[in-house]
């Protein structure tokens, strides 16, 4: 959980223009829900499932870096955990990464 919260909170430090962060935590019905927004640059339509994939990006190299496997590995972190990752996104009005898992009693 730590790395999956550390990539994501530092890709919306990354991206997110020098703006603030919102990260939210609670229940989602039989699920834990956790929510981190940027206020930065925003993620196409076209671009939300792709970034998910190993070594993919959407942001330019030559402004951004980085390999294209953050994303990638919360994906695969996530999915370890029997949870779902998406991405909430529009360029311009930066992006909500949500996280969804199981509520362990």
């Amino acid at each position: 959980m730590e790395r999956i919260l550390s990539q994501l909170v530092a890709n919306a430090l990354k991206f997110g223009a020098d703006n603030p962060i919102d990260v939210a935590v609670g229940p989602s019905g039989e699920r834990a829900r956790i929510a981190i927004k940027d206020r930065g640059i925003g993620i196409h339509l076209e671009d939300q499932e792709r970034i998910f994939g190993r070594f993919e990006r959407a942001a330019p190299l030559e402004h951004y870096g980085g390999f294209g496997v953050g994303l990638w590995m919360v994906g695969e972190l996530v999915k370890s955990m029997s949870g779902s990752v998406r991405v909430d996104s529009r360029p311009g009005e930066g992006a909500t990464f949500v996280i969804e898992l199981p509520r362990r009693p």
